[in-house]
């Protein structure tokens, strides 16, 4: 199960799966495309319905299948990317700072800053969720 995916300043993707880093030389939009197009769907499609239902605009989460949500904790089209597969989150820790720290089932964790992104992204999951188990987004 996918962890985490880092597009790094250079352009290459570092992926954290089951633990495993993988660093591979292809474009984010690209892989989100070959990981979407295994449930017989677009990226761009993908975004265009999550964005109408869920009635935000930016960095909305990325329903791929039932173990790939990607959240996005820096926006796709940034110099640098940072999506994180909720459903492979064990645990999140929030300090009295403005630190976290996510723990995944795999054993990998990442230490982060700003509560308030990482809160406002879990909010949107939830959303997208709800609308999964009442059957309106498909």
């Amino acid at each position: 199960m996918i962890d985490y995916v880092i597009k790094r300043i250079d352009g290459r993707l570092e992926i954290v799966n089951d633990n495993t880093v993988t660093i591979i030389d292809q474009a984010l939009m690209g892989y989100l495309n070959h990981l979407a197009n295994q449930s017989l769907r677009k990226i761009d499609t993908i975004l265009k319905l999550t964005r109408k239902r869920i009635g935000c605009s930016q960095k909305v989460p990325i329903y791929i299948h039932s173990k790939l949500l990607l959240m996005q904790y820096y926006p796709l089209r940034a110099k640098t990317s940072l999506l994180i597969n909720y459903f492979a989150i064990a645990q999140i820790i929030y300090d009295k700072e403005d630190n976290f720290t996510i723990y995944f089932k795999s054993g990998a964790s990442l230490k982060m800053e700003d509560q308030l992104r990482i809160i406002k992204q879990i909010k949107m999951v939830k959303k997208i969720i709800d609308s999964l188990d009442s059957n309106v987004l498909k």
